[in-house]
């Protein structure tokens, strides 16, 4: 969407993700203070180079949110419309400005959005957030909370919906609420920004982030804060993981045993009563790899089981 926040002047949400975890893709806590320091002293800078992901979402976004519309219009027979902000939100006195996607309007009726175990009954005015994600992994990023709980604070509407158009074509819906913690973290973060553009002193090279940190962290003392019993998540998780394994096996098998069939009879093509059956050797040009220079965000995931004390000695 168009940016309506006044760089050098205010920070926009949408930069929350790199202040808080101190790096968000390629930008980082000192290239935002660079940038938004350079534009507080009137320093004409290069518009930025639009990406892939960039115009993918600026294109996308209206027929998301149209789709959106459509699957809330399916969950409840309130009045809805929405419609997009020509101004940016701003709290003046934090230097802090929102451009938002779009308002939604629900009257005579509420609208409920559930996510896991939870359900959220709308009505009023809500911030409708619209993201893209071609590699979503079912749950609404940290950075979009970051994002949304600071438009929640420059609008003063204080619930939003995260509606992300995923890779299997399908739109997700998430409820955010106000949470009044994590607003008061971005207002010192945002804060300690700007005393650092008045004082003119960069962030340390070395300042770390969510992002970068790689030791790895004891869950056993925050699983308070969730819902979820994530030993029994895990369990399940490497038991169906192997189901899978031993299904693709037997699929492997049975696909070997008809490709012997074929082969045995020397037909490529042929039908039986139910199928229609290929099985030939095809020529495919080899494709190279190049390293573009370019980054982009992915995931990686692993799950081992940990061996209580009692196997190590044993296998010792």
């Amino acid at each position: 969407m168009t940016k309506l926040t006044l760089d050098g002047k205010e920070l926009g949400c949408s930069a929350l993700p790199t202040l808080i975890l101190g790096k968000h893709f390629q930008n980082t806590r000192r290239s935002l203070w660079d940038e938004q320091f350079k534009a507080s002293k009137g320093v004409e800078q290069l518009p930025k180079k639009e990406t892939y992901a960039m115009a993918r979402g600026n294109i996308l976004e209206p027929a998301i949110a149209q789709l959106a519309m459509y699957n809330f219009r399916t969950l409840s027979d309130a009045k809805m419309e929405q419609w997009i902000p020509k101004e940016a939100f701003r709290k003046p006195e934090v230097k802090l400005g929102a451009s938002i996607d779009y308002i939604l309007q629900v009257e005579d009726g509420v609208l409920p959005i559930t996510y896991e175990d939870t359900t959220i009954d709308y009505f009023g005015n809500v911030i409708h957030e619209i993201k893209s994600d071609k590699n979503h992994q079912g749950f609404p990023h940290l950075e979009w909370i970051l994002q949304v709980q600071g438009q929640m604070f420059c609008s003063d509407v204080h619930q939003a919906i995260i509606s992300v158009f995923d890779q299997t074509m399908n739109t997700k819906h998430y409820p955010v609420l106000y949470d009044p913690q994590i607003v008061e973290d971005i207002i010192k973060a945002v804060n300690e920004f700007w005393d650092k553009i008045q004082e003119g002193v960069n962030y340390d090279e070395d300042d770390s982030s969510i992002n970068d940190n790689t030791e790895s962290v004891d869950l056993t003392t925050m699983l308070n804060k969730t819902n979820h019993n994530l030993d029994e998540l895990c369990t399940n998780y490497n038991q169906v993981t192997k189901e899978i394994n031993a299904q693709k096996k037997t699929q492997s098998e049975i696909k070997g045993k008809i490709v012997s069939v074929m082969n045995h009879l020397s037909v490529k093509r042929g039908s039986t009563n139910q199928f229609n059956i290929v099985s030939e050797d095809i020529t495919k040009h080899k494709k190279k790899m190049v390293d573009t220079g370019e980054t982009y965000q992915s995931h990686s995931f692993k799950i081992k089981e940990r061996k209580s004390d009692e196997q190590i000695n044993t296998d010792n």
